[in-house]
Order: structure tokens, then C-alpha cells, then sequence
């Protein structure tokens, strides 16, 4: 569609360089100023969906920030809480040990 779109650009472009090379006459003059418009309306739209797409793409960049970090932060509480439990385990047969001898 982005392409249809440019290519549509180029053809007017081109179509609007051609009337500007013929002597100009009033009715030649009416459709420049209407192919010129036309022209720059359709420059505007693309601009408008040039700016867009950035946009999302630095959301899409900023949200996979995010995402990375919370997967290095959800990795790093994962190896602290088995680094932990490991540290527990003497200590819970311990236990276990001490109430089986009750």
C-alpha cells in the first residue's frame, strides 16, 4: 500500500512536470493548481504515515526494553528464590530429624 501510495506521488509528479513544460493556458493553469493540490495532498498523507510508523516503531523498541529488562529481573528473583531454597534444605531435614525423635 506504501508503495501504491509512492508510486501514485511519482506518477502525479510526473504528470504535473509535464504540464509545467506546455505554454501555459487558463485551463492549463486550473488543472496544475488542482494536479498541484492533489499532489500535496497526498504528500501529507504520507508524511502523516511516515510519522506514524516511527512512532510505533519507538514504542515497539521502548516496550521491548521493557520487556527484556523484566525477563532479566524475573530470571535473576528465579535464581535467587532456588539458590535459597537450596540454603533451606539442610536446615528443613534438620527439622524434620528433630521431630521425628519427639
Amino acid at each position: 500500500q506504501n508503495q501504491s501510495l509512492q508510486n501514485e506521488v511519482s506518477d502525479l509528479k510526473g504528470a504535473l512536470h509535464e504540464k509545467l513544460q506546455e505554454p501555459p493556458a487558463t485551463e492549463d493553469t486550473e488543472m496544475r493548481q488542482k494536479l498541484q493540490e492533489q499532489v500535496d495532498v497526498l504528500l501529507t498523507e504520507e508524511v502523516r504515515k511516515e510519522e506514524k510508523i516511527a512512532r510505533f516503531a519507538k514504542e515497539l523498541e521502548d516496550q521491548t526494553g521493557k520487556m527484556s529488562e523484566l525477563s532479566r529481573a524475573k530470571f535473576q528473583l528465579e535464581y535467587e528464590k532456588s539458590r535459597m531454597e537450596s540454603e533451606i534444605l539442610p536446615i528443613k531435614a534438620e527439622r524434620d530429624r528433630l521431630q521425628s525423635e519427639k
